[in-house]
């Protein structure tokens, strides 16, 4: 009898195996690494989305454009590369971006922490000081990547922006400093999407991890004559980073997927100000709206709905960039560990 026992308790004693918990803690370096490897992916994949956005925000044309007629409009060309206009500058910035903010935030927490007592909100502050300092360094990028997907409808002898550093140098020489920094106040505002982002994402993958639970409990209901299969359960279930690991890659891309498209809904309309802060040509007759004057004339000439004015080109492009991209980053963090630590 205490054979058989054993015999049943072993293949339950490794599939709910719990690793020592002196094992070492993630390395940030590695996070970083993964953090800044992994968007190429999910840009490459989604970047046809967003250049429809951008299309639909910086047209001058009195008919409103549509995602599909966006896309039809560049098809016209017959060169299947204008999909992938902007492709570099944006690369670019997200390399900047990323790499700043993985470099920054743990040195940013560090500084606070040794500085006050209050833990609370302590990383979120951490973490939006990062994003500030990394959008700020990479955003003439992010405008000349507006820039040349402005264009993508013209033929590519037509344009003024024909490459990132050429529009970054066109930019700077016609119309100064400032036109490369323009937008910036708004892609600081954006990062309130990350504080909508983030707790939503966190409170999914916690609520996939309870129902999980649950549906372990009445398995071990189901099955008291299993010796030890409770006791086994209760002792792994509640150990955090074993519980992320038993996230599929299918629940990890959903809980990502939900939280960015309520996260947009919010946030989007400070996209639409960004682009047209971006777009807009300075010159010495000509004064650059700031951002509440832009919101301003927005709402003046298209109401609300302004302020949606791309939002499904939107969703078509951040909510699977950024399920890609967190999904991957969570399972090649893991990777990583496994291979590093």
């Amino acid at each position: 009898m205490r054979s058989n026992n054993n015999k049943n308790y072993s293949p339950i004693k490794k599939q709910f195996h719990t690793k020592d918990p002196k094992e070492k803690q993630i390395n940030p370096l590695i996070s970083g690494l993964a953090g800044t490897s992994i968007p190429v992916i999910s840009t490459v994949l989604t970047l046809p989305f967003d250049l429809a956005k951008t299309r639909m925000l910086t047209t001058k044309n009195k008919k409103k454009l549509g995602v599909v007629e966006s896309l039809q409009e560049l098809s016209s060309q017959g060169n299947v590369k204008v999909y992938w206009t902007g492709l570099t500058p944006t690369l670019l910035a997200l390399l900047v971006n990323w790499s700043v903010y993985f470099t920054s935030y743990e040195k940013v927490k560090q500084f606070l922490d040794s500085h006050t007592d209050h833990k609370t909100g302590l990383n979120f502050f951490s973490s939006m000081v990062s994003g500030a300092l990394s959008v700020s360094i990479g955003n003439p990028f992010w405008v000349a990547k507006t820039r040349m997907q402005s264009e993508s409808h013209l033929p590519f002898e037509s344009r003024e922006y024909q490459g990132t550093i050429q529009t970054i140098k066109k930019i700077y020489y016609e119309e100064g400093t400032s036109s490369l920094f323009s937008g910036i106040g708004s892609s600081i505002l954006g990062l309130a999407n990350i504080a909508i982002y983030f707790p939503l994402y966190e409170k999914i993958k916690q609520e996939i991890r309870k129902r999980k639970r649950a549906i372990l409990k009445d398995l071990a209901k189901a099955n008291p004559q299993i010796s030890g299969f409770q006791e086994i359960m209760y002792q792994n279930i509640e150990e955090e980073e074993e519980e992320k690991k038993k996230l599929k890659c299918y629940e990890l891309f959903l809980a990502s997927a939900i939280a960015k498209t309520i996260a947009s809904g919010f946030s989007y309309p400070n996209e639409v100000v960004r682009a047209k802060l971006q777009n807009q040509k300075s010159s010495k007759v000509h004064k650059n709206k700031n951002f509440f004057e832009m919101a301003k004339h927005i709402y003046e000439n298209s109401g609300v709905s302004g302020f949606y004015t791309g939002f499904g080109a939107n969703l078509l492009k951040v909510v699977p960039s950024n399920a890609i991209s967190f999904t991957c980053y969570e399972f090649f963090s893991r990777y990583l560990h496994l291979k590093l630590n």
